[in-house]
């Protein structure tokens, strides 16, 4: 039992350092080679429901770019608060979306409604709660004529506001770990993030676009498959930072939406992705083995290292996070625990004030 904990520990550590290498040798950002002098159109699309509170940020953020072909679009998805009202402040298109219709998930039914009043070249669906930087655009369509890819995702840099988020980068490394954005696409396993989602039109109108995932709970994930499935070229953004995003606003809410996210995430991870978390988790928890030996040290501390260096590039997170990451870690059980007893109850999913049914391929 003993040699087999060891094995155990050690092969967690293994998955650890390799899935962080890149995040320690980070390469060079692309050579600009497109010829931004003609850019494209972009149609920036904004599925918003109930967010008067982000929108400003956001479409300052947006209207402050560096590139200067863009249009913004906020689909207002029957808000309940003053979102209509405080996106008609801006200079941007916004539009009450109908009502959804039966087998629709709401953020769907809004990107659909926002692509079809869309005149640009380009899509690029990305959500209220984001904040883009100055050159993000530009550097996004910039990769994505480069590489010649016609989807375009990247991820996200968490912004962590409150205290508790920021001892949170273990629980995020947890999930990282398991599918960083440093991966190859696949087919079964595609990394994607919601948040920024960049469509050349023809190719996006082509497969069905959110018309063809319009039940699907992890449409980001779905588009990223439909696109590779269809000889599409997909590729994940990693050179700078496109975006920062604060996803929620307290602790509850963090608490709902992960669990959601966990939940869906069921759906789509391979059995692979689930046994390198657990494996991480063995590497952290070496540390406390009875016999205090230093053999069961190192691979502890060698993975806090991992998280402190990938942390960095993810969020604000402090360095106590790494000093407390049992707090992490426990979160991280406790949530993965609660998903998967709501998966085998079915219960049903609540997302943005909406109840939607557990699908019955979760």
């Amino acid at each position: 039992m003993e040699v087999f904990f060891t094995v155990l520990v050690y092969t967690g550590l293994l998955v650890v350092v390799t899935q962080s290498w890149p995040y320690f040798s980070p390469k060079p950002p692309a050579s600009n080679i497109f010829p931004l002098s003609e850019p494209p159109l972009v149609s920036i699309i904004i599925p918003a429901r109930n967010e008067a509170r982000a929108l400003p940020k956001l479409l300052e953020s947006l209207l402050n770019s560096a590139y200067t072909s863009y249009e913004i679009l906020v689909i207002d998805d029957h808000s309940e608060d003053q979102t209509y009202e405080v996106a008609n402040r801006y200079p941007v298109t916004v539009i009450k979306a109908p009502p959804k219709p039966i087998g629709w998930i709401g953020k769907s039914w809004a990107c659909y409604i926002g692509s079809c009043f869309a005149k640009g070249d380009l899509f690029l669906f990305t959500d209220a709660d984001t904040i883009h930087t100055t050159n993000g655009l530009q550097d996004a369509v910039t990769a994505l004529k480069n590489t010649h890819a016609v989807l375009l995702s990247a991820p996200s840099f968490h912004q962590n506001k409150f205290w508790w988020e920021k001892l949170l980068g273990p629980f995020h490394f947890l999930i990282t770990v398991a599918a960083t954005p440093f991966n190859k696409p696949n087919l079964k396993n595609p990394y994607a993030i919601g948040q920024y989602l960049l469509f050349e039109k023809e190719f996006y109108l082509s497969i069905g676009g959110h018309t063809a995932i319009c039940s699907s709970l992890a449409e980001d994930a779905d588009l990223a498959r439909m696109t590779l499935a269809n000889g599409g070229q997909y590729q994940l953004y990693t050179d700078t930072k496109l975006y920062e995003v604060q996803m929620y606003n307290s602790f509850a809410e963090f608490i709902s939406g992960w669990s959601r996210i966990l939940r869906v995430g069921m759906q789509h991870m391979e059995i692979s992705s689930m046994i390198i978390s657990m494996l991480a988790v063995f590497a952290l928890l070496s540390i406390f083995h009875e016999s205090g030996s230093i053999i069961y040290w190192v691979p502890t501390l060698l993975t806090l290292i991992c998280i402190g260096q990938v942390q960095q590039t993810t969020g604000n997170y402090s360095l106590w996070g790494i000093v407390f990451f049992p707090v992490g870690l426990g979160l991280f059980i406790l949530l993965g625990v609660w998903a998967t007893i709501s998966q085998l109850l079915r219960l049903p999913l609540q997302w943005r004030g909406r109840m939607y049914p557990q699908p019955s391929n979760i």
